[in-house]
């Protein structure tokens, strides 16, 4: 298990930056916790489950492919999920002016899930940096169910990678929704 404290800021919001406390475990269990001045925002992901839990306690679950896609996308590189669904990598090699390697997993989105998007496989595109080897951008299609279940192109970005207890861990990430 793995907790980091930080802060996190949304844009074209006044908010400024927030406490966040991000739990980790198993590479498929996530937690956020933001701390406004309201309350506390908690989002919980355990596999193809999740909940996003407002300030007054008001709840919406997440749809099954939007919660297995998690809230970081470096766990689904251990493939927990092969485990329960067949996937695939490809090696889609040395890309984007920038030589950023990338490799495709696909992976079916949830059999039977009757509010899936004409597309049946869930696809994450990771960049890694050809010297060093780390995982720099994670880039992958979602559906938000709040937002009309209109989708969105999800990039995050991993930077300030520090060693912690022997592993190579990011401690900065940076999320886009569409580019904002």
């Amino acid at each position: 298990e793995i907790e980091g404290k930080g802060t996190i800021q949304y844009a074209g919001t006044d908010d400024g930056q927030l406490p966040a406390t991000l739990y980790l475990k198993q590479g498929t269990h996530f937690r956020l916790d933001i701390t406004t001045s309201e309350g506390t925002r908690s989002t919980r992901i355990s596999g193809a489950s999740g909940v996003m839990r407002d300030e007054s306690g008001k709840s919406q679950f997440l749809i099954p492919d939007a919660a297995i896609t998690g809230l970081l996308q470096f766990q689904t590189l251990a493939c927990g999920l092969m485990a329960q669904h067949p996937a695939s990598y490809i090696d889609d090699g040395v890309v984007s002016v920038d030589h950023l390697h990338r490799i495709t997993l696909e992976s079916p989105l949830i059999p039977g899930f009757r509010s899936a998007p004409q597309h049946t496989t869930s696809v994450v595109d990771f960049y890694f940096d050809t010297v060093s080897h780390l995982l720099t951008k994670s880039v992958t299609l979602i559906r938000i169910a709040g937002a009309r279940n209109q989708e969105f192109i999800r990039t995050i970005t991993y930077s300030d990678y520090r060693d912690v207890s022997g592993t190579v861990v990011p401690f900065r990430f940076q999320e886009s929704l569409n580019g904002e």
